[in-house]
């Protein structure tokens, strides 16, 4: 599966080098569109697709339980709940995988290149505007102060930018450091190959975008917030001192107060 892989990536990244785009967009392209129809053969929620040199890998997660039984894929056995693994199937698997793959990946390419990869990001990501989202810390953005952060939302990953101005005075930010930030824009970027998003730790909304995600039957909204010491977010409910425990900790220990409505008791 390997050398073939590599040989149809290869192809294809030739056929395009004609286009307008530049070789960077192109190759994004092509690493979205595979992660993209691996998860949906695969039916897998988490697909990583790199470059090495000049190679391409994939590697393919496995969130257990899921929508495969591990009684049909006989690799799955013995997986505790939770885990992520590389999925190391049998020659005879990959083989089936990669010829369901070819179609599939060839056409969402050309869905990404021709449609373009801004207006599929931002479709993608608009619908995650002003909510709590996961990402990943990976190194320095356009600016001196600003950092670059990897998004996922299961089917396309991009960067959004965490500027100085949105950070946590005393947070510590480390490339490979996972942690949820809030999405406060997705627009249309100058150059009009990739989409601009940015992201939030200080935001006075991002406690109740915490509490939203743990707790989505709760209405909340941020109303005052201390970076780093403590927000007052007005909600709909309680929603439970867990819930509050989990954004606490998310927030590196703010406290995050609630205010209720005058007919509603703690």
């Amino acid at each position: 599966m390997g050398s073939s892989f590599r040989r149809t990536m290869n192809w294809y990244k030739n056929f395009v080098m004609d286009w307008r785009y530049p070789v960077e967009v192109v190759e994004r392209c092509m690493e979205l569109a595979l992660e993209w129809a691996l998860c949906e053969i695969t039916w897998v929620s988490e697909c990583d697709v790199y470059k090495e040199g000049d190679n391409w890998f994939a590697v393919i997660y496995l969130d257990v339980p899921g929508v495969v039984n591990p009684n049909d894929v006989p690799w799955l056995k013995g997986i505790t709940y939770g885990s992520k693994i590389p999925i190391e199937g049998s020659a005879d698997y990959w083989a089936r995988v990669f010829r369901d793959l070819e179609d599939n990946w060839r056409d969402k390419f050309e869905y990404l290149a021709n449609t373009g990869l801004e207006e599929e990001t931002i479709r993608q990501f608009r619908a995650l505007r002003h909510t709590a989202v996961r990402g990943e810390i990976a190194g320095a953005g356009a600016s001196g102060d600003s950092i670059w952060v990897h998004l996922d939302n299961g089917a396309m990953r991009t960067s959004a930018e965490l500027r100085k101005a949105e950070q946590v005075p005393g947070e510590v930010y480390k490339k490979g450091d996972v942690m949820y930030f809030y999405l406060s824009k997705v627009a249309k970027e100058e150059t009009g190959y990739c989409a601009w998003l940015e992201v939030s730790r200080a935001s006075k909304n991002f406690p109740a975008a915490l509490i939203r995600m743990y707790a989505p039957w709760v209405k909340a909204k941020g109303i005052r917030r201390i970076v780093g010491k403590k927000s007052w977010v007005r909600c709909s409910e309680h929603p439970g001192r867990e819930v509050l425990k989990k954004v606490s900790k998310e927030l590196r220990g703010e406290v995050v107060e609630v205010i209720l409505p005058h007919s509603v008791k703690p």
